[in-house]
C-alpha cells in the first residue's frame, strides 16, 4: 500500500469505508449544493473531500489491480 503524499481527511475516510465508490457522488452532490447556495467555505471543503476520495478510490483501484496481478502470477509459478 502506497503512503499517501497529503494527510487524508478523515471524513475522506468514512465516506468511502461506509459507501465505497457513491461516497465521491455524495461529496460532489454536497458540493453542488454547497456551490448553488453560494456558501464558498461548505463548497471548499466538499471539494476537498471530493478530491480526498477521488484519490481514495484511486489508490484502492490501483491496489486490487496489484494484488490481482500478484495472485495471478502466483497461480504461474506456483
Amino acid at each position: 500500500m502506497r503512503i499517501p503524499s497529503k494527510p487524508v481527511p478523515a471524513e475522506a475516510i468514512e465516506l468511502v469505508d461506509q459507501h465505497g465508490p457513491d461516497g465521491l457522488l455524495i461529496a460532489r452532490t454536497q458540493l453542488a449544493q454547497a456551490r448553488d447556495a453560494g456558501d464558498d467555505i461548505r463548497a471548499a471543503r466538499w471539494q476537498t473531500l471530493s478530491d480526498a476520495i477521488s484519490a481514495l478510490l484511486e489508490d484502492r483501484k490501483s491496489n486490487r489491480a496489484g494484488e490481482h496481478a500478484a495472485a495471478h502470477m502466483g497461480t504461474l509459478h506456483g
